[in-house]
């Protein structure tokens, strides 16, 4: 895929996954919870989680074995899409 684009994964907990790529870069994600299980995000830059226009959610640095990440831990309704936004410094 080239610089731009758009991915469709499933995720463990039964999340479907919608990525937006721009120059290489993550975008935009949504996140449609088909459960409602609790979701884990870890990321390489830090994110922010919107339901709607309200942010619910935002990750936290996280170093383990000597890697750090962001980690995002928030709980989800089934059937409800959440927005994955990067934060840009």
């Amino acid at each position: 895929m080239g610089r731009g684009g758009r991915i469709r994964l499933k995720a463990r907990g039964n999340f479907e996954i919608a990525m937006q790529w721009k120059q290489g870069s993550l975008s935009e994600a949504t996140l449609l919870s088909n459960k409602g299980n609790e979701c884990r995000l870890r990321t390489a830059v830090p994110v922010t989680i919107r339901q709607g226009s309200k942010e619910i959610a935002s990750s936290s640095p996280v170093t383990s074995n000597g890697k750090e990440y962001f980690e995002t831990v928030f709980a989800t309704t089934a059937g409800t899409s959440y927005r994955v936004i990067p934060v840009t410094p």
